[in-house]
């Protein structure tokens, strides 16, 4: 018995919002306040496609989606909020909000027992502008956890939170 698991079925997706296949080769994926999820990309992202990174050492917290790649992601990603940073060299590609100012842990999303996840309206506008985030919208759904139950999410799809621009 018990709650799921689902606090262990993490995942991140990068888009590709360019009319190129762009490639990660030196790219690096950093927590800016956790040294060990350090993940050094690999691959590529096709034109206005998705790149889906699982935590773990498998492919087990989407079972129905295949990771572009898997990491263990540290301790995992804090329920504290941490800033995510995308690098190329000494480039910085994107990132997400700080964490405490402006939002106190994470800018949307939501953990225990709801688990939605964290989804940008515009890829074109700033990672870093926490109003161009929110949570999952019940309006389209992707996915299946390690717990066979629904993603309140949309991996390797458009952000539910996208439809609402227009």
């Amino acid at each position: 018995g018990g709650a799921p698991a689902a606090n262990k079925d993490e995942w991140i997706e990068l888009y590709n919002p360019t009319s190129k296949t762009i490639s990660l080769s030196g790219m690096i994926l950093n927590a800016s306040t956790n040294d060990s999820f350090k993940m050094n990309l690999s691959g590529s992202i096709a034109a206005h496609g998705y790149y889906l990174i699982e935590r773990g050492n498998n492919d087990a917290p989407i079972q129905d989606i295949t990771a572009d790649l898997t990491h263990v992601f540290g301790s995992g990603l804090s329920n504290d909020g941490e800033q995510l940073v995308l690098t190329s060299g000494s480039t910085t590609i994107d990132k997400t909000p700080g964490v405490g100012t402006p939002c106190a842990k994470w800018c949307a999303g939501m953990a225990s027992n709801q688990y939605l996840t964290m989804e940008r309206y515009d890829p074109l506008s700033s990672g870093e502008d926490a109003s161009n985030w929110g949570s999952w919208e019940n309006i389209v759904q992707y996915g299946t956890n390690a717990e066979s139950q629904h993603i309140q999410g949309t991996p390797k799809h458009r952000n539910s939170v996208n439809y609402l621009i227009a």
